[in-house]
């Protein structure tokens, strides 16, 4: 459980100092990891009541996870990808924009 919220806190960090200190694009990715970081310490917890229940009523089987580095994987890739595909269509953007109108920074 301290794994999963180690890892969306650390997640959760990098996306507010990104909010805080980045420009537009810093803003995206942010909002993109802000998401990934509350889904990845939900599955923390859900993962330790499932197995807390599961030690409490005595049921025999496997407690490892499986599914939950393949999550994880997966969302990290899904988030940097966008991320990287909104910071390029912003950048593109901003490079097609008609001179002498005004554009956000």
């Amino acid at each position: 459980f301290l794994n999963w919220v180690n890892i969306g806190l650390t997640l959760a960090f990098i996306a507010i100092a990104f909010l805080e200190f980045g420009n537009n694009e810093g803003k995206v990715t942010a909002y993109v990891f802000l998401p990934v970081s509350i889904l990845i310490m939900c599955y923390g917890l859900a993962l330790f009541y499932w197995r807390a229940n599961r030690i409490a009523n005595r049921r025999s089987g496997p407690y490892d996870d499986r599914l939950g580095p393949l999550l994880l994987v997966f969302c990290l890739a899904g988030a940097l990808i966008t991320a990287f595909v909104l910071t390029v269509t912003l950048d593109e953007q901003r490079k097609n924009a008609v001179p002498g109108t005004i554009t956000t920074p």
